[in-house]
């Protein structure tokens, strides 16, 4: 399994681009990415993407990739169920 992300890009691609562009996605993408179980805990998310710096974490459920979580999704997530947390002003 593997993820092609925008650091892939960054890293990986964009200083070469035109050397690469015809090149498979494969040969650039993230192999073996940290994953998060789809009935993990937003504790376990927030400390994976906080310890690893990511901003979006597949989703897995019986080994099978069935989404992907973004910061956007944490944060909104909290912002519903803990309102005082998040400053209106």
């Amino acid at each position: 399994m593997g993820i092609f992300s925008e650091r892939d890009v960054l890293l990986r691609i964009a200083h070469r681009f035109n050397q690469v562009a015809t090149r498979p996605i494969a040969e650039f993408m993230t192999t073996d990415p940290v994953t998060l179980e789809a009935d993990a805990p937003i504790a376990f998310a927030l400390n994976k993407m906080s310890s690893g710096d990511y901003r979006h974490v597949p989703v897995t459920r019986g080994g099978h990739v069935v989404g992907v979580l973004s910061l956007r999704d944490v944060l909104r997530f909290l912002s519903e169920w803990y309102p005082d947390l998040i400053p209106t002003e």
